[in-house]
């Protein structure tokens, strides 16, 4: 009889901890790390970019590099929402503005200048 609240016990502490991992990242949290982006329709042609961004105190930080890992600019502010972050930078001596919005874990939608519709994947590291 002393076996059934144990397992009881157990099989309760594995649901409480599946559901703690269950829970879905937001603002800094969600943002932070490596995402390939794809700007559609820039008037010279799709452009493809990475941002590396890192979490610094409650914000982030970050830079522009294009696909072979050369920076292009230095994110020079970032506004974040739960689910929105605004990047600020200069490529080609314009500045650029850019909006994503979280769409699942690992992908995000948003917009380049108000104009220009942009995708992002979150860049997994490789083991």
């Amino acid at each position: 009889m002393k076996k059934f609240p144990f397992s009881l016990l157990g099989i309760f502490s594995l649901f409480l901890s599946l559901n703690a991992d269950a829970q879905t990242k937001t603002g800094v949290e969600y943002f932070a790390g490596k995402w390939s982006t794809l700007v559609i329709g820039t008037p010279s042609g799709d452009r493809k970019m990475v941002f590396v961004l890192e979490k610094e105190d409650t914000g982030i930080i970050g830079v522009v590099q294009d696909t072979t890992g050369k920076k292009l600019s230095t994110i020079t502010k970032a506004e974040l929402n739960a689910n929105t972050i605004t990047l600020y930078y200069s490529i080609n001596e314009h500045d650029v503005i850019t909006e994503l919005t979280k769409k699942d874990e690992d992908h995000a939608t948003g917009n380049a200048m108000g104009m220009f519709d942009v995708e992002a994947v979150r860049v997994k590291a490789t083991k």
